[in-house]
């Protein structure tokens, strides 16, 4: 039965609350269509994705915070102060080494676990380059 249906049914029996649910959920049908759609699952992908090579190191994973900190004298947001302090160590790494090693300036201070983002596969054994 569809969603309209199934208000008709609903209001006919008095039961207003599944009406009022079964009305917003044919609505939300209408405006999002079925939710095994290929050709749009195929469309937001397209149009998710970049030719361009972006590659974007986060402050943390998405269930922690970014800390704001006060560094060797300097105010500074913590993740950016370990991608200095690593590239100034070591200024020829690999954008996995990079990481690792912003990760482990950050390990005893803060809680936060920088991670890397990229717009397609990219190798992260490659030089990073400025």
């Amino acid at each position: 039965m569809n969603g309209l249906a199934n208000v008709g049914l609903h209001l006919l029996t008095g039961n207003k609350t599944a009406a009022l649910f079964s009305g917003l959920e044919a609505v939300g049908k209408l405006i999002m269509g079925p939710k095994n759609d290929e050709a749009a699952r195929r469309r937001t992908e397209q149009n998710n994705q970049s030719e361009a090579d972006v590659i974007q190191f986060g402050g943390c994973r998405d269930d922690q915070t970014s800390a704001d900190a006060h560094i060797d004298g300097q105010a500074s947001g913590a993740m950016s102060w370990a991608f200095i302090k690593a590239l100034s160590q070591s200024p020829h790494q690999q954008y996995a080494e990079l990481l690792k090693n912003m990760r482990q300036l950050l390990k005893y201070r803060y809680t936060q676990i920088p991670q890397i983002s990229t717009s397609h596969k990219v190798d992260l054994f490659t030089p990073f380059n400025m």
